[in-house]
């Protein structure tokens, strides 16, 4: 009798051990998910509080390089008004709006282009204008009236050139020989109204060393 009432006790002593250590475990388990949690939320923390200057400054940079070989091959096997201007330049400068929701921009990047209109030509770089997510008519309207229905081409979404647009903004993208993106720049009125100017100037220093 003696010897059952030990057995149960040993048998107890075991269940309470093996009941504290699955305890321990589990929180351990949960402390590890406490912590995990906490260091994913500093790093989503640390991307929403980046400004959105720094958004698209490392927009900018991350695709910069980029090729755009297979993007224009597209466009000009789509679009026959582009085709041979195409061809017949070395250099391109892409433009790509998104809907109009933003006639402003549009129509202060339009007078930017003007006003470097003959610099471009002078220097065989071929202006592109995509516009993306509009209707037809929109598109129409916006060309006639800014005279630049034979560089323009709209584009259905998701369209060729949508993964160049992720912030929603006005880009220009200048693409090399190679159809390499070398420069870019995220267009944003309200923070910066001289970037567009900035970004030809750029393009200014750029070409005088190629």
């Amino acid at each position: 009798m003696n010897r059952i009432l030990k057995d149960r006790g040993k048998v107890k002593k075991w269940f309470f051990f093996l009941l504290i250590a699955f305890l321990l475990l589990y929180n351990l388990s949960l402390l590890y998910q406490v912590v995990k949690l906490k260091s994913e939320n500093h790093l989503w923390k640390s991307k929403v509080i980046l400004s959105i200057e720094d958004q698209q400054s490392l927009y900018e940079h991350r695709i910069e390089g980029e090729c755009l070989g297979d993007e224009i091959g597209q466009l000009a096997g789509k679009h026959k008004n582009l085709k041979n201007l195409i061809n017949e330049n070395k250099y391109l400068l892409i433009y790509i709006f998104k809907g109009i929701s933003c006639d402003r921009c549009f129509s202060k990047e339009i007078n930017v282009y003007r006003k470097y209109k003959e610099f471009l030509k002078s220097l065989g770089i071929l202006p592109i204008m995509i516009f993306t997510e509009i209707s037809e008519d929109d598109y129409i309207d916006i060309t006639r009236s800014a005279n630049i229905e034979n560089i323009s081409t709209r584009e259905d979404s998701p369209g060729t050139f949508s993964k160049y647009n992720e912030l929603r903004n006005s880009i220009l993208l200048f693409v090399g020989k190679k159809r390499n993106i070398i420069i870019a720049a995220v267009l944003d009125y309200y923070r910066d109204e001289l970037k567009s100017e900035k970004f030809y100037h750029k393009l200014m220093e750029i070409m005088q060393n190629l």
